[in-house]
């Protein structure tokens, strides 16, 4: 699985780069390319040294149901966003310590380098989406998931991130979250990088339905322009989103 998710992040990788981000050895590796190459789900050209994912990857979603909200109106007011802004636009959710990516319009533009599809996994403490979330969740809640990424196993190539945090920088959460129900709105620089990046909760009743975040490079806008220009935009697709969940009624509720 690791190395199906590094394909869909990086498609057209030789077997020495499949290694280097995976941390496999070689011979596991080749096996398991060989594996997926024999039962069609990624292919390789005569005389290439790429592997390639196939359209037979599409059927491991067969089973999979996304949450009625995402699939009947947010996903298209994400990706209404990003064609408008042109950054990167993601909308995640909550999964256990950590956010999960739902809908990402990496693929449908040029200002990234780096592109993340739905289903890849960020930390919590570490990120600007992170802390957007937990500074809009209730005390319990938010206890329990600092918690839980505390005493979180290590971290796999699904995240962004390391899941697991040293004290100090924990503790520096409760002001910065603090800031972030002041302000509306985080924006962290992208260690590593060239990018910062920008998040704004969805929120239903006051509680963090998820988060919308977009991408800038640094070389190419100020995070004072981004907070003028992008801001809004960003807080009026989680207004759209809240405002339709909002009025209408959950599947499987009745009055």
């Amino acid at each position: 699985m690791a190395i199906l998710e590094f394909l869909n992040i990086r498609d057209g990788s030789t077997l020495h780069e499949v290694c280097q981000e995976t941390g496999l050895t070689r011979g596991t590796v080749y096996r398991i390319l060989e594996t997926l190459r024999q039962g069609e789900f990624i292919r390789k050209d005569t005389g290439s040294p790429r592997y390639w994912l196939s359209n037979h990857v599409l059927a491991l979603s067969d089973g999979y149901k996304e949450e009625w909200w995402i699939e009947k109106f947010a996903s298209k007011i994400i990706h209404d966003l990003g064609q408008e802004i042109r950054w990167p636009v993601r909308l995640l959710t909550s999964s256990g310590h950590e956010l999960v990516i739902r809908v990402s319009t990496d693929f449908e533009t040029h200002f990234t380098d780096g592109k993340y599809p739905a289903g890849f996994r960020i930390s919590l403490p570490g990120t600007a989406s992170g802390q957007v979330y937990l500074a809009y969740s209730d005390e319990v809640a938010r206890s329990i998931l600092l918690r839980a990424v505390v005493n979180a196993p290590p971290p796999t190539r699904r995240r962004t991130t390391p899941a697991k945090y040293h004290q100090k920088d924990l503790a520096m959460l409760p002001k910065v979250m603090a800031q972030i129900r002041q302000d509306g709105y985080r924006i962290v620089d992208q260690k590593g990088t060239a990018y910062f990046s920008m998040a704004v909760p969805v929120l239903v009743k006051d509680m963090p339905l998820g988060v919308i975040a977009s991408f800038f490079f640094r070389s190419a806008v100020k995070p004072q322009q981004a907070i003028q220009k992008y801001l809004p935009l960003l807080q009026k697709a989680a207004g759209q989103i809240s405002e339709k969940i909002s009025n209408q009624e959950l599947p499987g509720r009745s009055e």
